[in-house]
């Protein structure tokens, strides 16, 4: 893991390749570059909180269309609420960038989405941060937005241990599945694995998403709580795919927030 300040990535010259613009993204604390599980390379923002001290970690994961500025910029408002929050990526969007994307691909020598081990990678990051300092290695959170929330709950269900996940706008009953790999999943769903969800978790929805029915989140958590899992859900009326970045995102923060603190404060 080699850790890189802001100042080192714009005289790198990998700035031309991390922002547009300096004022579209939020700034990390640092970059941290990791070993991905299927020999790529992965690199990561750190925020840390203002004070000095132990902190529990939230690792934040992006949807299929990558790390772009909108998933950064979650960043400074869970360090300020007293998380070390990193936020990495674990493959490369490259195949996915249009002119007016608001974050060049900042993980270009990560394997594409086709390629790359997204659980093993997901692991990768999750262990590099443990040992940052000012980590709490035994209060660890997971925060994922459609695939990555799917990707959160899987990895709580893994030997993967977390102590809290919260997932949003996710389809835990759809495994996602490439051409390229049809022989299974690259992820699989999560209700697949439910019985082996090891973390109490939050799935946010807008009831107006027509990309991943809302109908998806409530049967994942009955099925979950008919298990004795300690899983809830919170609809947002009148929104739909767009909730992460909806006009709730303050309100979706401040609840991700006190939900994680209430599990990884104990």
């Amino acid at each position: 893991m080699e850790p890189m300040r802001p100042a080192s990535v714009a005289a790198s010259g990998l700035a031309a390749m991390l922002l547009l613009g300096a004022a579209a993204v939020a700034q990390p604390d640092l970059w941290i570059t990791v070993p991905g599980a299927d020999g790529g390379t992965l690199r990561a923002a750190v925020f840390r909180p203002p004070a000095k001290g132990s902190f529990p970690a939230v690792f934040v994961f992006h949807g299929i269309n990558g790390l772009s500025a909108s998933v950064v910029d979650w960043g400074p408002a869970l360090a300020r609420a007293g998380f070390v929050t990193v936020i990495g990526c674990y493959f490369s969007a490259g195949w996915t960038l249009r002119a007016g994307d608001d974050m060049v691909d900042p993980c270009p020598r990560a394997r594409g989405i086709f390629d790359a081990d997204l659980l093993g990678n997901a692991a990768a990051l999750i262990a590099a941060g443990r040992r940052l300092s000012g980590v709490r290695g035994d209060r660890i959170g997971l925060l994922g937005h459609a695939m990555g929330g799917n990707l959160a709950l899987v990895l709580a269900s893994s030997e993967v241990r977390v102590g809290a996940v919260v997932s949003i706008s996710a389809n835990p009953l759809r495994p996602l599945q490439l051409p390229h790999k049809p022989s299974g999943s690259a992820l699989p769903a999560p209700i697949w694995s439910i019985e082996r969800l090891h973390a109490p978790a939050i799935l946010f929805h807008g009831a107006l998403d027509a990309v991943t029915p809302p109908t998806a989140a409530h049967e994942y958590v009955q099925r979950a709580r008919a298990l004795g899992k300690n899983v809830q859900a919170h609809y947002y009326e009148g929104t739909g795919q767009d909730l992460w970045q909806s006009d709730r995102r303050a309100d979706l923060i401040r609840r991700s927030a006190r939900f994680l603190a209430a599990h990884l404060r104990r």
